[in-house]
């Protein structure tokens, strides 16, 4: 994780993590993330950082994020989440 790790009052606000992985020469990076109350879904959007055909490098390099969220916000009960890139 870089930087600091994000202080959070759980008393009022939840953590949502969010994974994935791709190349280290063009990592993924969070893009944004939605909550859809109505519709009981969380979207994250992920950019690859690919600059076109060839421009990342064969390995793989993990990425997680954490973001806060005001529990309010949050529907009870199952979610479900749709993860797509950006670019």
């Amino acid at each position: 994780m870089r930087g600091d790790l994000p202080r959070i009052g759980f008393e009022h606000r939840v953590a949502i993590l969010a994974g994935t992985g791709g190349s280290s020469s063009c990592p993924p990076d969070l893009a944004g993330l939605r909550l859809h109350r109505e519709e009981r879904r969380i979207v994250v959007r992920i950019d690859t950082g690919s600059s076109g055909p060839g421009a990342c490098t064969d390995d793989f390099w993990r990425q997680t994020w954490v973001v806060s969220v005001r529990r309010s916000d949050v529907p009870r009960g199952d979610l479900a989440v749709r993860v797509y890139r950006a670019n």
